[in-house]
């Protein structure tokens, strides 16, 4: 029976010993109350991030963890997201104080990636700042000549960076940027100004005609421009010549090319005519048509 006591008080001194290291090792503070035999911890205190019930996860600063999004701001819960989410991002680029909008403009941008066989409808989104709210209004995908043609909702079925511009509309409608289309942004004040490319007439096409026709159309091929424009010296060309001249304007070049599965560019410009941004710092949210946050942006 000596022998079994002297047992029992050994291992109770051993239990007692190691509590401090049990205690550092699960944060468990003071265990002047453990007891081998009724072994019982409140995981709440572990770490600071279990609660008793394991049904809530927080992050070290307190705050909840458990969305299926990623960070997403403060104050904007799960029921509050856009299914656009992650497909639409949003930056803005201010101008500096005491510069006109209308020569200098803001532009906001969204970049816009939808999933494969996916369209995304923007016209009548929100862009909330500090200083007010514009919408995405509508806009020409295919720039029809001579004018432009009928504006529609802006959709991208695929991926496209949406310009916004404080400034307003040189010819009064939003588009989207082609392949021929700068025979449109060379012909007009645009502001910002517009780079646009255009096709020239392949070399081929008038190679049989007379060198000094060749000359001219050498300077004037993929300039974008009126083919006669400052240039009264053109009454000597033969009528040949100025049949492939006369290829070189914007419904030319859009009759011709405009099924091509490249033709339409990435770019869609529109002008909201009113700058939102704040010239030194602002934070920018974009909603979809629903209300819900899709992105934002601060600087």
């Amino acid at each position: 029976m000596a022998l079994i006591i002297l047992a029992v008080m050994t291992a109770g001194v051993l239990i007692f010993g190691f509590r401090n290291k049990i205690a550092a090792v699960l944060h468990l503070g003071d265990l002047s109350g453990f007891s081998p035999f009724s072994l019982s911890f409140n995981f709440s205190t572990i770490g600071g991030n279990i609660t008793g019930s394991g049904t809530t996860v927080t992050s070290g600063n307190g705050a909840e963890t458990g969305s299926k999004y990623t960070n997403l701001p403060e104050g904007v819960r799960d029921e509050d997201v856009s299914v656009y989410y992650g497909k639409v991002r949003v930056s803005a680029s201010p101008i500096s104080e005491n510069v006109s909008p209308q020569q200098y403009p803001s532009v906001i941008r969204l970049y816009v990636n939808p999933a494969s066989g996916e369209k995304i409808d923007l016209t009548g989104w929100k862009i909330q700042g500090n200083r007010g709210a514009i919408f995405v209004p509508r806009g020409v995908e295919y720039f029809l000549p001579p004018a432009g043609g009928t504006e529609s909702d802006i959709i991208a079925r695929g991926a496209v960076n949406l310009n916004i511009y404080s400034s307003a509309s040189a010819i009064g409608k939003n588009f989207r940027m082609n392949r021929c289309i700068g025979y449109v942004t060379r012909a007009n004040d645009f502001k910002p100004s517009l780079y646009g490319s255009c096709y020239s007439v392949p070399q081929k096409e008038y190679i049989y005609l007379p060198g000094v026709c060749q000359d001219y159309i050498n300077s004037v091929n993929g300039r974008c421009e009126n083919p006669y424009k400052d240039r009264p010296d053109s009454n000597y060309l033969s009528d040949e010549c100025k049949a492939v001249l006369n290829k070189l304007n914007y419904t030319a070049c859009y009759d011709e090319h405009s099924k091509d599965v490249d033709f339409l560019l990435s770019d869609f410009n529109v002008w909201a005519g009113t700058n939102i941004l704040d010239s030194r710092h602002d934070l920018i949210r974009l909603y979809d048509k629903e209300g819900k946050f899709v992105d934002e942006y601060s600087y």
